[in-house]
């Protein structure tokens, strides 16, 4: 997974929040507020507004972790909502397959998957092979 050293690539990291995961996660995935104030993983993603990403801390709260940790339950992660135009390493689910122009929505796991179905988050900026979990350039929609 460890193409990319850093998960937001062009936008304003001074828009990043933190909050506490209620399920591990790893940067590039997405998450969202559960009803227990926690964040989990791909919860209750309905809509393409509901986007989190969870990024490698540049800031005390993961303690350095990087592109290749996952953060812990009940450990706090930094997270970017990512606005139209702004491109971010998203973690691409194992097994799928993406070429520059593929559309691509977080799953139930908060992992990114190929669509031809709206609604969309992300255009793949970059092709990929299926194989493992990886992260791919994606702008947002």
């Amino acid at each position: 997974m460890g193409r990319y050293r850093t998960i937001l690539l062009c936008a304003d990291r001074g828009r990043e929040e933190d909050g506490v995961l209620g399920t591990a996660a790893q940067p590039g995935m997405n998450i969202v507020l559960a009803s227990d104030g926690e964040y989990d993983p791909g919860a209750g993603v309905a809509s393409a507004s509901q986007i989190n990403i969870v990024t490698e801390s540049y800031n005390a709260l993961n303690q350095g972790k990087t592109v290749d940790d996952t953060i812990a339950i009940g450990d706090r992660a930094s997270f970017l909502s990512p606005q139209t135009g702004e491109r971010v390493a998203v973690l691409l689910k194992s097994g799928e397959a993406a070429s520059i122009g593929s559309l691509l929505k977080a799953d139930s796991a908060g992992l990114f998957v190929v669509t031809a179905t709206a609604p969309a988050q992300f255009v793949a900026r970059e092709a990929l092979t299926a194989s493992g979990n990886q992260l791919i350039e994606a702008k947002r929609l």
